[in-house]
């Protein structure tokens, strides 16, 4: 499976509504490092990266489903 994209990782906060402080407390992560990847210091893995494609693909299904 591939990492998180900055693009991505953007896409989910967004449909979540969620801010880079509640994706690091979700991911029980500190804020810097979430804070790392928005900029492009660096990337997602592991288990990080597995759980938030996950969460991104169940946002997107919740939001296609939504009425327009």
């Amino acid at each position: 499976m591939s990492r998180m994209s900055k693009k991505e990782i953007l896409e989910l906060l967004d449909l979540k509504g969620w801010s880079k402080t509640r994706l690091a407390a979700e991911l029980d992560l500190g804020e810097n490092i979430v804070h790392r990847w928005i900029v492009g210091d660096r990337v997602p893995g592991g288990p990080a990266s597995i759980l938030m494609r996950m969460w991104l693909t169940d946002a997107r299904k919740e939001r296609a489903k939504q009425p327009a």
